[in-house]
């Protein structure tokens, strides 16, 4: 096993691990990213559904902000 060899391995190891890295510059794994990305899909899933549960019982959201929601029950007349 050559240095020459050795040498070349390192730098095609270090050419990978940069082009794994996100272009941002960001120093985070992108395994990280993938994560946080399917922490996010998941809260929009939970969130529509919370919505599509509250529409079955009739309850409308009258007011949405960020943090609080303020729901209005309607009740049919039947």
């Amino acid at each position: 096993m050559d240095i020459a060899f050795v040498q070349k391995q390192r730098i095609v190891r270090a050419m990978s691990k940069a082009m794994k890295r996100p272009s941002n510059g960001s120093t985070t794994s992108r395994s990280v990213n993938r994560s946080n990305s399917n922490v996010r899909m998941q809260n929009a899933a939970r969130k529509l559904r919370l919505r599509k549960q509250l529409k079955e019982r009739s309850i409308h959201i009258l007011c949405r902000s960020k943090t609080r929601a303020i729901f209005v029950k309607i009740k049919c007349n039947s």
